[in-house]
């Protein structure tokens, strides 16, 4: 929800975005570089923290589901769930 409603970033960004994807720079603004693009965005003050910690945690790993594997997530699915392959 932070990376769409957020940042602005569109529903088929959301998932490939990795933690290494955003910057926290001196202004402690959060900057989003978004996948397959060259645009940067700056998000809401309201999800800079939140934001901030999950790009923390997932390191160089999805923000959205992020034990998975692919980019897209529907690609990861099987019939049991998420697929750990």
């Amino acid at each position: 929800m932070a990376l769409d409603a957020g940042c602005g970033l569109a529903r088929r960004e959301v998932p490939a975005t990795r933690g290494t994807d955003i910057t926290v720079p001196a202004s402690e603004a959060v900057v989003v570089a978004v996948p397959g693009s060259d645009r940067l965005v700056v998000c809401r003050a309201m999800r800079e923290e939140d934001l901030a910690a999950r790009a923390c945690a997932a390191g160089d790993g999805y923000l959205f589901l992020p034990r998975r594997k692919v980019a897209d997530p529907n690609l990861g699915l099987s019939r049991g769930g998420l697929s750990e392959a």
